[in-house]
């Protein structure tokens, strides 16, 4: 059996009347095999079961600080992608709309030829 596990951490961004904080989260361990571990977790009734072998899903929380801070800058790395890809769709339908009301009468115009 792996080494007895206490303690489960993940890192969160937590926002408050204009000031953002990066947050450490504890959780407690109540189970724990060589596969996975359950944490109590307080939005939760049940413990809440995650990974803790290498080559698995990404876990929910991990064994040391320093691997959940690692985990959080890669989650932010991925929400910054898509993040600036919505906002390439969302500036390129803002132009088709502005083309679109820059011709004038919309009842006739026919929409359907615009790729975003």
């Amino acid at each position: 059996m792996a080494e007895q596990i206490t303690k489960m951490y993940r890192v969160t961004l937590e926002h408050d009347e204009g000031v953002s904080t990066l947050t450490f989260n504890e959780y407690d361990v109540v189970r724990q095999t060589d596969k996975c571990a359950w944490i109590k977790n307080r939005y939760k009734k049940q413990p809440q079961r995650v990974s803790i072998q290498e080559g698995g899903r990404q876990p929910f929380a991990f064994t040391t600080k320093k691997e959940a801070l690692n985990a959080f800058i890669q989650r932010k790395k991925r929400h910054v992608r898509i993040l600036r890809h919505e906002l390439k769709l969302v500036t390129k339908a803002m132009q088709v709309a502005d083309d679109m009301q820059n011709i004038g009468n919309l009842i006739d115009l026919d929409i359907s030829h615009y790729d975003l």
